[in-house]
């Protein structure tokens, strides 16, 4: 598989039999590979703004994942853990996962079951599988509007959550809209928005896997103290994000140069370690 700065989308062979693309974005050879994972609602094209990074030796790996945006397969989180199978399997050289909010619950899962898979995970606005949580998104009103055919007002409504709201400034409130403008509910219809359960809280903390949690200043409060389980309890590194759940998207300069440290600071601590 060959790198891609076309934008033009690689077919990659899953496991069930169906196809999936991949946008791999980088210039020459690559010293990590960045393997980012959307969260609800949106697409791939919620990492446009990290497309810096590839001009750092980065290489960006971008997919729409199951129900979202161009991908029509079944979606579920447990199918999606074999999707990972097959593109981690496809990569070579060091590989890194960047989930945000949904994104990066399923990276802790895939993670706890398969941690030498990555070298390192940066995890933004995610939940902890196993820790107390509270119910944040109103899925079933969100499920009658899309059933009712009313997709606008449940776009004006979830616009206007604090995950989406919450420290986006206003000249980015139009680009934010966009990002789900593509989002159908597919999984919303189906019943399947919620994962499996399952309790990660006992394993993480024995997980060998860096980890870099991103805490945004307008993060929700649930979310925050997930975060702080990572770090406190887990050992993962912390990097304060002006911003709000989507602060990747909102900041990418901040975010970008905070990523870029990380991997130099694992770079010294690997040397410092021969």
């Amino acid at each position: 598989m060959t790198d891609s700065q076309s934008g033009c989308p690689v077919s990659l062979a899953l496991l069930d039999g169906n196809s999936l693309d991949l946008f791999i974005l980088g210039e020459g050879e690559p010293s990590a590979t960045l393997l980012c994972v959307h969260g609800w609602t949106l697409d791939h094209r919620s990492f446009i703004p990290q497309l810096p990074l590839s001009g750092q030796g980065i290489r960006l790996v971008l997919f729409d994942r199951r129900g979202f945006g161009d991908n029509h397969h079944a979606p579920g989180l447990d199918f999606e853990m074999d999707d990972l199978d097959a593109i981690i399997a496809s990569l070579g050289g060091p590989i890194y996962g960047f989930g945000v909010s949904q994104g990066a619950r399923l990276l802790l899962r895939y993670a706890t079951l398969n941690p030498a898979a990555f070298s390192g995970l940066i995890l933004q606005g995610g939940l902890v599988d196993g820790l107390p949580v509270e119910e944040e998104l109103p899925f079933e009103r969100y499920a009658a509007l899309l059933r009712s055919g009313d997709r606008s007002e449940f776009v004006a409504e979830w616009l206007d959550h604090p995950l989406m709201r919450s420290g986006v400034p206003i000249d980015q409130q139009d680009a934010v809209a966009a990002l789900v403008s593509g989002y159908e509910g597919r999984d919303l219809l189906a019943g399947v928005c919620r994962p499996t359960p399952m309790n990660l809280s006992g394993e993480l903390p024995g997980l060998s896997v860096p980890m870099l949690v991103i805490e945004a200043e307008h993060e929700s409060a649930l979310r925050r103290r997930h975060g702080r389980f990572l770090v406190e309890v887990c050992g993962a590194d912390h990097l304060a994000m002006p911003g709000g759940h989507l602060c990747h998207f909102t900041h990418p300069q901040v975010f970008n140069e905070g990523v870029l440290n990380w991997f130099a600071r694992l770079d010294h601590r690997a040397n410092r370690s021969q």
